[in-house]
């Protein structure tokens, strides 16, 4: 059976993308580089631990998942500022 495709993972994307990524190219753009990494490095130990202890699969599950949220956080971050949202204030 093969994959079918699936919708972009930010909130509100209507758009639909190949098996195996995470969000659309214009999201994933928004993504920082070391976000972007995390992302496919857990994707990778999560994938590679299927046949290895219940444990350790969920603990790849749960460490992709928090990469997961935080590459979809950045994405919002930066749409409510390109929207004139509020900006982070910085202290120096």
């Amino acid at each position: 059976m093969a994959d079918l495709p699936h919708r972009c993972a930010v909130p509100g994307c209507p758009r639909t993308i190949k098996p195996g990524l995470l969000m659309c190219p214009d999201h994933w753009r928004l993504v920082p580089r070391g976000h972007q990494m995390a992302v496919n490095r857990t994707w990778r130990n999560f994938c590679s631990a299927r046949g290895l202890g219940h444990e350790l699969r969920g603990k790849a599950a749960d460490e992709y998942r928090a990469a997961r949220a935080l590459a979809i956080a950045a994405v919002a971050r930066e749409e409510s500022l390109d929207a004139g949202g509020p900006a982070e204030v910085l202290h120096g």
